[in-house]
């Protein structure tokens, strides 16, 4: 194919990279001398491609920059544009050249103004500002002419001056003026203005709209202001429009956060200015009095205080002088428009309830503190508004979050840079935030956004959003608008419910355009409705139609249909919706739907719209909170009826009956929420079912079962919750059906099977659960016997034997512990052989027959390989050269992968070493597969391999150098089997391969020290270079018997990285421990001399360390790394590895001169040895001592409940509660995550109280360690002292686990203070840390069996932690609470949390069901899953399944959902609700032969299709394709067209097929472009496009413009014949899928975050858009086509890597 410029310019960039570097073309920058010449010749060259992305790069800009004159000129000549935009980096914008080199001061002076002549000379303009104009800013611009006001070049803005326009000139004056900002009078900016102010114009708007008297009331400095207004001819100028003006000199306080705005309203005067701006540097001072206060508690800077107070005074001084000479004020402050403004009214009264109304009509009135505009005001009311709710009646607060929350995140949004400044703050990004920017947006985006606040009718602003899409608005779907006013509502009905009075009356509305009329809205808008029965209508065009009006057309009946038009002989369905009754509309009512109309069935109206009364509006429906109180909903009678709720008490008695009758079906008590005592279960006739004794929830003693008719069932004894012995069952007739023994659970013994005549069904043995022995079974469905043998680890071993009913043989096989061997037959009924298998001695197939209609074929093997190719030499013989080519392991192992399937890769490495085409010993990347093919090797050829293997010292070794662990291994196992000709002859081999072999000869017992010497010091080196591997394959010692040589097994040498009793044997077998020790501690004192070296494991070095001298200690242990094991190690090398007195010990921790993680640790040894030998506190050391950070984890938590002996126990609550506790801190101290705490929790605890106290005052006065405090406030028992402490954190970035963790170590008595600082606490992630903290107190205060006040349950929330990646963590915590709860408090939270209007509290909380499974929260948990299952994000369902499994009779409401019609979503939950998939298709199966018809089950695409659906709404959107793979070749393919997954791609001959290195590409896959009509007309009217790769197992398409991939395209006319592939071509297996299209919101691909973004990036195939979670300084360059990962096509990404592909191409990044 032809290479286009497109191409051309592809390979320009990838040279100019290679020359340069990668992003920032640091090469040029920090070596120009080397890199000029080259990049000279380059441009020679390549001509205008390499101009074109140099031009890109930005390259003329850092030249022109560095003075480079005579480069500048040339680049110029080339053809570079001189007002190129180069290429933006990591999210900020490009810039032009003279942008660039006017920026700050030059070394030299003189050659940065020559290239600033050549760029004017060639036309570069003065007039651009940066950024573009089309990227958003939050401060003003800048161009050269401010670059150089900035610097203060006076040379620089007089060359620059005869270019620039007179908006230019404005600009830069108004600039020139704020340059003022907090100068003195003699400053250099004061000088700079004085001097240029006559040379520029002073009227006029400069950046955001701003006039040079503006700026000058900014500054707010009368000289300043004076030296303006003499040339101004305007005196009292007015803004145009509204500015939120931020100025980098406002106080952002102590703590830091967002830098405040203030905001000026249009038509303000320089008078109105100053007020808006004085209000924020008060606002400022507060806080940094409020530190003051604190008496060194906090960052507090009296300089800058000193500074705000100065230019408050300056503010006041300038209004005051103003006001005197008659200055006048020409704006007013405007109410929030439409709902806003109703919310405004609200939230004040609230605020006046609570006594905050001066502060927040301070905050409405001209402080922007979050600088986003007008979005910012609404941000601020509803955050003050949240402190006055703080003194009120707390009902309803959460629906006050959803308010702060839903109404700001519904509203259309501007996209800018500033995002991150948000990251912290009440509007941070999350999953469905999208953020505003919208300094400066033009007036149409202005419109749009006051439409969308003031209609609140979603088609206006979706199609003002349309007509102006380049403001780069975000469409604002009917939902959301929904949300907003449903919000609205809310915040004015609750501010007068708190309050006591009437709700507010609603502010009147702005009166509506005339030229927006109100479409009718649809009766089917948003509901299922499904067509049944013959119609005289086509059914397509009826579906299309429908669906256009907005209605969710299905094929089926169900609980969710809700409209159903039903034709001439609908039949059951008809039936079943007046069953249920569903409104039922017939051909004509679907008319009158079609037309516009609502039929009278829907609700429409009968009568003329003036004769019909107004009705009241509907009810709102109940909170949450009121749900909880409620009475359950009755059911009506077309519903099915909810299963029987019978409440289980933590305590006391339990009795359940069946339902609908008074007889008992089990019975028994509850200790602690687990059964104890005898229970009993019932049948429904009242015979006694089952008699079971526990004790604690665990099985113990005799249990008993009966049949429904009295006969015993089975009968046997249970040991710790175990069985154990002898348990026998029966058939309900009274015959005996089977016996198992069993030892500890697991099935160990003889075992008998009968069937019901008394004939034998099944014999054998059983050891530790595993089938051993010879076993029979008898009367199998297609076998009338079987037979088989096994060994003793169960696995098959000897005759395999099949017979059909008459005695006809079915099969034969043979084995030899579990591999095949000898010959494997099958017959027909009639005796005819059907195949014959012939394996050799080593497994490897020899032959194989297969008989079919009586024509048989055969396929022979030599050494388990093709005969075909072991005859082909040339082929072989290409391979060979093919791996001896191969740069690395994975290109040789491919090379020979492609020959072969994957498991006979070794076996013909093996075949080519044999038949001369291969030196196999000069491959030591092949041992590996080798190593999988011991078992045919004998011992003499292995010691041919072995004599020509070259070891070198750089070859990889994992426990002896020079030697591989494969050959190892492989040398393990032959001797095995084979150990004549090893022992024979090893003496005689090569230096290394001998003492290889002798390494393996001495595990089995051979005594080579003579042969081998003295190995200490040579494992000792090989242990400090790169530690000794921790496992190794041993052969069982002493051998009991021959057999038991054929067993090698692994041993562990380390154990959490610390030497094993295994490790003591290894050295002993090689030389001496002792010796060992020595050498490895003269390593360690040359590496800890050497600070290149300077970081030993302890590890690693634990003989050494435990016999290194006092005096050598301290050099050792500064010498430690720095990983997560330092302190653990550290504290068992000096307080267990050594004896060492506390002295000692002191005088090393005082020793060491590391201040981080290797000198604490240390100090807290000696701290705890002094304690343990009475000696009384070094203060010395407790100087040295600097609290250490980490950041726990709750990971213990699961893995406690992971280890509970049963499967049903790890989902039992109470089980789970007892299994996990959190009282004791010094417990945690002992878990794995909490090592680093371990030692200095001792080491605090040994010290007095006042000590410990100072130690974390000193932290907390510290600049970067005050978090580090928290996890030990709880050690000093001061309530004073913690609220200072906590008042501390509360300005500081308190992100992870570590702060809330250490605070959830206080006392109960602490939850005041926390709960203060949760109200105060204004950063997002400090409320959220806060928050969980107080579920940390309450979760260790359950833990101890202590009960708080019910007024703290309502901190107990589920969404408490937003992450779903953090969530297991805190889950811990909210589980251990709710489960200790009283049950009536317990129910109270979790029907509040099982809200489905919030999908991830509510699947959080579902989780929590079965810890109180009341009448009131089952029914809220499963009324609300029919809600909530459209919205339950994939990642929040993985626990629901498990967690519901533990819920009483869970499977009958399994079956109530399904009856409702649940499941097409959430069918994997309820597979693990009711115990695995066959269970779940047996119900499914039982209620569809009762006629009940259940949901389809959405598989991801259709999940994914039905999200983006519910998202868009009635909107139009953007398509995009969802590529369903079939794992099996579907019956019809000729929907599918061309599209294929492997294969041969359609139309691509052998002549253009694609090659790398001049072999052929893999074809991955070909979309047929006719399927996906949108993307064939972006890429040029072309059929098909096929995709290859070089090498899809390895992989080295890193970046774009790489070799590895190719793109082949053909037109209708060369698609007509099969693909043809070139020879020795890998053509993988054909597979199909379909495209499916959607569409989506245009903003999901920009906006990030939402579940529908998640959906995209996870779907497996995706074809359009845009790439997601692309980095930015990667680009494909061309267009893209799609964006696929591994669930799609067998290529290698790498870990949770993504392929990107683009029509020239494609490469994959790891996620």
């Amino acid at each position: 194919m032809a290479t286009t410029k497109k191409m051309t310019l592809a390979n320009a960039r990838k040279e100019l990279k290679r020359l340069l570097g990668n992003h920032d073309y640091s090469p040029l920058r920090e070596d120009p001398e080397r890199t000029r010449p080259a990049l000279l010749a380059l441009v020679e060259q390549e001509g205008d491609a390499i101009c074109e992305a140099l031009a890109e790069a930005g390259v003329l800009g850092i030249v022109g920059w560095q003075g480079d004159v005579e480069l500048v000129a040339k680049l110029l000549e080339r053809g570079v544009d001189p007002n190129a935009v180069d290429k933006p980096s990591h999210g900020v914008p490009g810039t032009t050249p003279l942008q660039a080199v006017t920026e700050g001061i030059p070394d030299d002076e003189a050659k940065n103004l020559a290239v600033i002549e050549l760029l004017l000379a060639k036309g570069a303009s003065v007039d651009a500002l940066y950024p573009p104009p089309d990227v958003r800013v939050s401060t003003p611009r800048h161009g050269p002419l401010d670059n150089a006001v900035k610097s203060q070049r006076g040379r620089l803005l007089e060359k620059l001056l005869p270019y620039a326009s007179e908006a230019s000139r404005t600009h830069a004056l108004v600039t020139a003026v704020l340059q003022t900002e907090g100068q003195k009078s003699d400053s250099g900016p004061r000088k700079f203005l004085t001097e240029w102010i006559p040379k520029l114009p002073v009227d006029g708007a400069g950046p955001m709209g701003l006039s040079a008297l503006h700026a000058a009331a900014i500054v707010g400095d009368e000289e300043v202001y004076a030296l303006v207004e003499a040339h101004a001819k305007e005196k009292q100028p007015k803004l145009a429009e509204a500015v939120s003006f931020t100025s980098y000199s406002f106080p952002s306080g102590p703590g830091g956060g967002l830098i405040p705005s203030a905001r000026f309203a249009a038509g303000s005067t320089p008078l109105d200015v100053i007020a808006p701006v004085r209000a924020v540097f008060v606002a400022g001072r507060g806080k940094f009095e409020a530190a003051k206060g604190g008496k060194g508690w906090g960052a507090f800077n009296e300089s800058q205080l000193a500074k705000i107070v100065a230019r408050i005074e300056a503010l006041d001084a300038l209004e005051a002088k103003l006001k005197a000479g008659g200055a006048t004020s020409g704006a007013t402050r405007e109410a929030l428009p439409g709902p806003l403004g109703i919310v405004e009214v609200a939230l004040m009264r609230l605020a006046k309830a609570a006594g905050t109304e001066a502060r927040l009509a301070a905050a409405i009135g001209g402080i922007d503190t979050t600088g986003m505009g007008p979005l910012g005001f609404l941000l601020q009311i509803t955050s003050d508004a949240k402190d006055a709710f703080a003194p009120l009646e707390r009902q309803g607060t959460h629906r006050l979050d959803l308010f702060l929350t839903g109404a700001l995140r519904a509203t259309p949004v501007l996209y800018g840079p500033k995002a991150k400044s948000l990251r912290g703050t009440f509007l941070e990004p999350g999953e469905d935030t999208v953020l505003i920017w919208p300094e400066e947006y033009p007036a149409e985006a202005k419109r749009i956004f006051e439409t969308a606040l003031l209609g609140l009718d979603g088609d206006t602003v979706i199609g003002a959003t349309k007509e102006h899409d380049g403001t780069k608005l975000w469409a604002v779907d009917h939902e959301s608008v929904t949300l907003l006013g449903e919000m609205t509502a809310f915040v004015t009905e609750g501010a007068a419910a708190l309050l006591g009075e009437k709700a507010l009356a609603a502010a009147p509305q702005p009166e509506p355009k005339p030229d927006v009329k109100s479409a009718p809205v649809s009766p089917v808008k948003g509901k299922n409705v499904c067509i049944t029965g013959k119609m005289s209508l086509d059914r397509d065009e009826v579906t299309r139609k429908l669906e256009a009006l907005g209605a969710n057309v299905t094929s089926s009946v169900s609980g969710k249909t809700q409209i159903l038009f039903a034709g001439e002989k609908s039949g059951s369905k008809l039936a079943k919706a007046k069953e249920m009754g569903i409104p039922v509309l017939d051909e004509k009512g679907l008319a009158k739907v079609l037309a516009g109309e609502t039929p009278a069935e829907l609700g429409g109206e009968t009568k003329s719209a003036a004769s019909t009364p107004a009705q009241p509006p509907a009810a709102a429906a109940p909170t949450p909170a009121a749900a909880a109180t409620a009475a359950p909903a009755k059911t009506t009678a077309s519903e099915p009826p909810m299963p029987t709720v019978t409440p289980r008490p933590r305590d006391g008695a339990f009795r359940a009956h069946h339902a609908g009758s008074t007889q008992v079906s089990a019975e028994g008590d509850y200790v602690g929420g687990k059964k104890h005592g005898v229970w009993r279960w019932w049948y429904a006739n009242g015979q006694l079912q089952s008699e079971v004794t526990f004790v604690h929830g665990l099985r113990e003693g005799h249990e008993t079962g009966w049949h429904e008719n009295g006969n015993k069932s089975a009968e046997g004894d249970n040991r710790g919750g175990h069985r154990e012995g002898p348990w026998d069952f029966w058939y309900a007739s009274g015959a005996f059906q089977q016996r198992y023994i069993y030892r500890q659970g697991k099935q160990h013994g003889e075992y008998v099977w009968n069937l019901e005549n008394g004939s034998p069904r099944a014999r054998g043995q059983f050891s530790e659960g595993r089938r051993v022995g010879h076993w029979t079974w008898h009367g199998e469905p297609q076998h009338e016997k079987m037979t088989r043998g096994h060994d003793d680890l169960g696995r098959n071993h000897g005759e395999d034997a099949g017979w059909y009913p008459g005695g006809q043989l079915a099969y034969r096989r043979f084995y030899d512990h579990g591999k095949p061997v000898g010959v494997h037959e099958t017959w027909s009924t009639d005796g005819t052989l059907t195949s014959r298998t012939t394996y050799d001695p080593s497994s490897r197939l020899v032959e194989k027959l297969t008989v079919v209609d009586g024509k048989e074929t055969i396929e022979r093997f030599v050494h388990g390989l093709p005969e075909k190719l072991v005859a082909d030499r040339k082929k072989l013989t290409k391979i060979a050269a093919k791996v001896a080519k191969g740069k690395d392991r994975y290109k040789k192992q491919d090379a020979l992968g492609e020959a072969v399937d994957y498991g006979q890769r070794g076996a013909l490495a093996l075949h080519l070493w044999r038949e001369g085409l291969l030196d196999l010993p000069k491959q030591p990347e092949l041992f590996e597969l080798v190593r999988g093919e011991a078992h045919t090797m004998s011992g003499e050829e292995l010691m041919r391999l072995l004599a020509q293997v070259e070891l070198t010292k750089d070859t990889y070794s994992a426990h002896l150098p020079q030697w591989p662990s494969d050959l190892d291994e492989l040398v393990v196992e032959v001797f095995a089997r084979d150990p004549g000709p090893i022992e024979a002859g090893w003496r005689d081999l090569p230096s290394a391969a001998r003492r290889g072999v002798g390494f393996v000869l001495a595990r089995f017992g051979k005594d080579v020290r003579k042969e081998l010497g003295d190995l200490s010091e040579l494992l000792a080196i090989k242990h400090a270079e790169n530690a000794i591997q921790e496992r190794l394959r041993w052969p069982a010692r002493p051998p009991e018997s021959p057999a038991d040589l054929f067993r090698p097994d692994e041993v562990r040498l380390f154990e959490w990285q610390l030497p094993t009793p295994a490790f003591d044997d290894f050295l002993a077998l090689y030389g001496s421990k002792e010796r060992f020790a020595e050498k490895l501690l003269e390593i360690a004192k040359e590496r800890v001399k050497n600070p290149l070296l300077n970081a030993i494991y302890f590890s690693t070095y634990k003989p050494a360390i435990e016999r290194a001298a006092v005096e050598d200690l301290a050099a050792l242990v500064r010498g430690g790394s720095l990983h997560q094991w330092t302190a653990a190690h550290t504290e068992a090398a000096l307080l267990k590895w050594r004896d060492d007195g506390a002295e000692a010990l002191t005088t090393v921790a005082l020793a060491i001169d590391d201040h981080g993680l290797r000198k604490w640790p240390a100090v807290c040894c000696a701290i705890v040895k002094r304690a343990e030998e009475g000696l009384p506190v070094d203060e010395r050391l407790v100087d040295a001592l600097v609290l250490p950070a980490e950041t726990p984890s709750l990971g213990w938590v699961e893995q406690r409940v992971g280890k509970l002996p049963f499967e049903d126990l790890k989902r039992d609550p109470a089980w789970i509660d007892s299994a996990v506790d959190f009282a004791n801190d010094a417990e945690l101290g002992t878990e794995p995550n909490f090592e680093t705490m371990r030692i200095v929790y001792r080491a605090l605890r040994v010290l007095p109280e006042a000590t410990v106290k100072r130690l974390v005052e000193r932290a907390l006065e510290s600049q970067y360690a005050k978090t580090f405090a928290a996890p030990y406030l709880h050690l000093v028992n001061d309530p004073a002292f913690w609220e200072r402490a906590i008042a501390v954190l509360e300005n500081e970035d308190l992100r992870g686990h570590q702060t809330s963790l250490g605070l959830a170590q206080l006392p109960l008595s602490a939850l005041p203070i926390l709960e203060a600082a949760w109200a105060r606490a204004k950063k997002k992630e400090s409320k959220a840390t806060f928050h969980r903290a107080i579920v940390g107190v309450l979760a260790r205060a359950a833990s101890r069996g202590e009960t708080w006040d019910a007024r703290w349950d309502e901190l107990v929330q589920m969404e408490v932690e937003a992450a779903s990646y953090d969530y297991p963590y805190v889950g811990a915590l909210l589980r251990k609470v709710v489960h200790r709860l009283p049950t009536e408090r317990a129910e109270k939270v979790l029907v509040r949390e099982l809200d489905p209007k919030r999908p991830k509290s509510f699947a959080r909380a579902m989780t929590l069901v079965a810890s109180h499974p009341t009448e009131a929260v089952l029914h809220a948990a499963f009324r609300g899953l029919l809600v909530a299952e459209e919205r339950i994000a994939s990642e929040d369902q993985h626990a629901m399944g498990p967690a519901m499994s533990a819920i009483p009779d869970v499977a009958a409401w399994v079956k109530w959902l399904l009856k409702k019609g649940a499941g097409s979503k959430l069918a994997s939950v309820f597979e693990s609700a009711v115990g695995g998939t066959d269970k779940y298709k047996a119900l499914k199966a039982s209620l569809e032969s009762d006629g009940v018809e259940t949901a389809k089950v959405l598989d991801k695409v259709d999940q994914l299709v039905a999200l983006a659906k519910r998202e868009l709404g009635a909107s139009v959107g953007e398509p995009i394709y969802l590529l369903r793979r079939f794992d099996t070749t579907p019956k019809e393919l000729a929907p599918l067209g061309l599209n294929r997954i492997g294969g041969l791609p359609p139309g691509v001959t052998a002549d253009e097929w694609p090659t790398c290195n001049d072999e052929p590409m893999v074809h991955l896959f070909t979309l047929d472009l006719a399927t996906m009509p949108e993307l064939r007309q972006q890429l040029g009217g072309k059929r098909t496009f096929s995709f290859f790769m070089a090498s899809p197992e390895m992989n080295e398409a890193y970046e774009p413009g790489n070799d590895q991939t190719a793109v082949v395209m053909l037109d209708d006319a060369q698609v007509g014949a099969e693909g043809e592939a070139p020879e020795d071509t890998v053509v993988r297996d054909t597979q199909y899928f379909e495209p499916v299209r959607v569409e989506v919101p245009s903003r999901v691909f920009f906006a990030g975050g939402g579940e529908l973004y998640k959906a995209i990036y996870g779907a497996h195939a995706r074809v359009l858009g845009d790439p997601i979670w692309l980095q930015s300084e990667e680009d494909g360059g061309g267009t893209f086509v799609m964006q696929l990962d591994e669930g799609f096509v067998d290529v290698n990404l790498g870990d949770m890597g993504v392929l990107y592909v683009y029509d020239d191409g494609g490469f994959w990044q790891c996620h």
